[in-house]
């Protein structure tokens, strides 16, 4: 301990200066630990665009002849740069924004006939919050998704399973002021029209799109169940749902399992494939009210994946601020404990790291679903990255 006495005794002001320089080191790796988390979560929602993107000027291209469009009207022009915010897309709030009030980031479309292949590229500019203070305000940000329209055989056929958050806190508002429950429907009614687009003209010889809803809340929500049928989920199915009551993931995910059991024989009998295709996309905002629901969650989620069902997982408006609502004095403030709870159910249910989704806001909430919807569909149908 001699040593460490002298070295506190010391008053050159040699101990002050190691001490200045280890707490610097320590915040600048704090600091670009950081940024680099940033720039990480904006990548994905970057990819999450280009998959959606990609895969719409597929399905336009297709529907008009296979002609590169030359007008926005019949669709993306070859080699043209699109404004994400003139398109109604988002990567906020990890962007950079011009002077004129849009953001720094763009997506173009390029074609390649010879291939038959078209490519979207994501491009523009990351904020850096720590290294802004050192004159660095942005990194490069760049997505791309790469899209096949002229694939001659049918892939596969598919089933899909959506587990629905309905319980009371979807009542509550996203951070752009959005109720959750809105969002969550639009964007469940988005995917199942751009399901529909797709396979419009491609069950030439048998059915190949089954779907269902489970809506859930202390509960499954047994009177708004859309069971597994041929074809999407109707719009009133999904736009009649509203919020109330607890949270129990555990007996949703539980019928989802012995859904997905059962799919196999009904895609044989349709179209002669015994291995079909088989997702279940789990959404929720919260913890589960008990522990045990937890337990009951992750063993359904297990039993899937050993059917090789693909689950995916978005968490919603899990962070650690107020939320307010419809009603001005009501308002939420998850607790830390939730939302680590939340979060660990969450990426301990999904097939990989790469399934977990998080966001906070209704439009990432949609290119969430789009850019799954984008992945699924490369592995059924015609158009495939």
């Amino acid at each position: 301990m001699r040593p460490f006495k002298q070295v506190f005794r010391d008053t050159s002001g040699q101990f002050a200066v190691f001490w200045a320089l280890s707490m610097s080191s320590v915040l600048a790796a704090c600091g670009a630990a950081y940024d680099i988390t940033i720039a990480q979560t904006a990548k994905q929602k970057a990819q999450n665009i280009a998959d959606s993107i990609a895969l719409t000027a597929a399905i336009q291209l297709r529907d008009n002849g296979q002609v590169v469009p030359t007008t926005d009207a019949k669709g993306y022009v070859d080699g043209h740069a699109y404004n994400l915010n003139a398109l109604g897309l988002s990567i906020s709030p990890y962007i950079k924004t011009t002077k004129g009030g849009n953001t720094d980031n763009w997506i173009t479309v390029t074609y390649d006939q010879t291939n038959k292949q078209l490519t979207a590229t994501v491009t523009g500019k990351t904020i850096t919050p720590f290294m802004s203070m050192f004159g660095h305000d942005f990194v490069p940000l760049s997505a791309s998704s790469t899209v096949k329209y002229d694939q001659q055989d049918l892939n596969n056929s598919l089933s899909l399973a959506l587990v629905l958050d309905t319980s009371g806190s979807m009542f509550y508002y996203d951070e752009t002021g959005t109720k959750r429950e809105d969002a969550m429907e639009t964007a469940s009614l988005d995917m199942m029209h751009n399901l529909t687009s797709l396979v419009a003209g491609q069950e030439t010889d048998g059915r190949i799109l089954r779907t269902g809803i489970i809506p859930y809340y202390s509960q499954i929500w047994w009177s708004k169940v859309v069971n597994m049928k041929w074809g999407a989920v109707s719009d009133y199915s999904i736009s009649s749902l509203y919020e109330g009551g607890g949270t129990n993931s555990g007996s949703s995910m539980w019928l989802a399992d012995q859904w997905m059991a059962s799919e196999t024989a009904y895609h044989k009998a349709e179209t002669g494939r015994d291995h079909p295709k088989k997702y279940v996309i789990l959404m929720t905002d919260g913890a589960n009210n008990y522990a045990s629901y937890d337990t009951n969650t992750l063993a359904a989620c297990d039993s899937l994946k050993a059917q090789g069902v693909i689950i995916y997982t978005i968490g919603y408006a899990l962070n650690h601020q107020t939320y307010g609502s419809p009603n001005y004095w009501d308002t939420y403030t998850p607790p830390q404990w939730e939302i680590d709870r939340a979060t660990a159910l969450l990426s301990g249910c999904a097939s990989g790291p790469e399934y977990f989704k998080t966001t906070d806001n209704s439009t990432d909430l949609n290119q969430i679903f789009q850019g799954i919807g984008a992945d699924i569909a490369q592995n059924f149908l015609r158009i495939a990255h």
